[in-house]
């Protein structure tokens, strides 16, 4: 098995990532982080400190205090929450009103959110039409949006 060449710093990183565990090293990186271990001794040391911090990380349990059924019998018996009072909301919110009025509550007011709907479409139509002019002469126009193409060749 051929090991990969490991820099320094790489090393660094997979102590310090890993612990000092071989075998929970990358497999293609293991060889190489071993043979610079036995050439530096800074790296040496830092795995005996990694020894020390996944000593300290494997002697650590983590204990529950109770077992599922004691955990569901203690929310069976927890109290039914009240139901909070509701806020009154006020009438001079104009943002509310909005609302209120898009999002009636009586299905015989539908044509309301149709007509919200349709009011950018009509203020568009009424501003695209009141520009609208004739131009009986088009040379102008012509002149100018040829000269545009005009110069762009003859500059290219």
């Amino acid at each position: 098995m051929s090991h990969n060449v490991v820099s320094e710093q790489r090393a660094r990183e997979i102590l310090a990532a890993y612990g000092s565990n071989a075998e929970q090293w990358p497999p293609e990186e293991r060889q190489g982080v071993e043979l610079l271990l036995q050439k530096q001794p800074e790296l040496l040391a830092i795995r005996q400190s990694e020894a020390s911090l996944d000593a300290i990380l494997s002697s650590h349990t983590v204990t529950t205090s109770s077992s599922l059924d004691a955990l569901l019998s203690a929310i069976d018996e927890l109290p039914e929450q009240t139901r909070v009072p509701s806020v009154e909301r006020r009438t001079d919110d104009w943002i509310e009103r909005v609302l209120s009025w898009l999002m009636p509550a009586s299905p015989m007011n539908w044509w309301r959110p149709a007509i919200a709907a349709m009011l950018p479409l009509a203020l568009g139509i009424a501003i695209g039409a009141s520009n609208v002019t004739v131009n009986e002469d088009w040379e102008a126009s012509e002149q100018y949006v040829f000269s545009l193409g005009y110069e762009e060749v003859s500059n290219g």
